[in-house]
């Protein structure tokens, strides 16, 4: 075989592996956007669930098991949610920001999370709403919850 043909073949070979590469990154970008929407919507809806009327049973039926056993008992939470309330009815509140991250795990499955932020405004002023989000199977599950109020003098 000639050098010419050795060199031919590897550049064909070469270019296979990138089409390859290509394909694949490209149908993960697709995926990937995917599951930014969907995160995002469930993120967008499940805040304005919660925050609209701070609605406990809005975060309890969307919470992972995880989050689910770290509630030791329904009066924590209405406890939290008491805290809540106290910043008034929901006013408005913005689109969510955020993304979703893939981790590879080389002993089980992927793991699929997303992190997102909005901010709402209250009758007793603004917060920022944080929320952690997994998939689980196909459907998102509320992993982390956190209401943070601003002071007007972190606005300016």
């Amino acid at each position: 075989m000639t050098t010419r043909k050795i060199i031919g073949i590897l550049v064909a070979a070469g270019a296979a592996v990138l089409m390859t590469f290509a394909v694949a990154v490209a149908t993960a970008g697709i995926n990937n956007r995917k599951l930014d929407l969907s995160s995002h919507r469930y993120a967008d809806s499940a805040i304005r669930a919660i925050v609209s009327n701070w609605n406990s049973q809005a975060l309890l039926s969307r919470a992972s098991s995880g989050l689910s056993h770290s509630i030791r008992n329904r009066s924590e939470i209405a406890s939290t949610f008491d805290g809540f309330r106290a910043m008034g009815k929901l006013e408005s509140v913005d689109t969510s920001i955020g993304h979703t991250v893939v981790l590879s795990r080389a002993d089980r499955a992927p793991l699929t999370m997303a992190q997102y932020t909005a901010m709402a405004r209250f009758e007793n002023g603004p917060a920022q709403i944080r929320m952690t989000l997994i998939r689980a199977g196909s459907s998102w599950r509320v992993v982390n919850f956190g209401v943070v109020p601003i002071r007007d003098t972190e606005i300016n």
